[in-house]
């Protein structure tokens, strides 16, 4: 049975040094598409390690809210 997403762990993972673990928690919280999962993704952008940037910058651009064009903007 599924339950909510366990956003933190997700977050977690972002921040790992695992390349794989970043890009699927990246990836993840981009099918989730959720307010929340955007937060995370933008909170990464501006303070997590150069592969959570570069993971949370990529699914952003796919996601393509005026939330996340205006987090990228920021980073540019």
């Amino acid at each position: 049975m599924l339950g909510p997403p366990n956003y933190s762990a997700l977050k977690t993972n972002l921040r790992s040094e695992e390349g794989g673990n970043v890009v699927g928690a990246a990836w993840a919280l981009g099918v989730l598409k959720t307010a929340a999962a955007e937060q995370v993704l933008i909170e990464t952008l501006q303070t997590g390690n150069d592969i959570g940037k570069a993971a949370a910058a990529s699914v952003l651009k796919w996601l393509d809210t005026p939330q996340a064009q205006m987090a990228l903007q920021t980073v540019e």
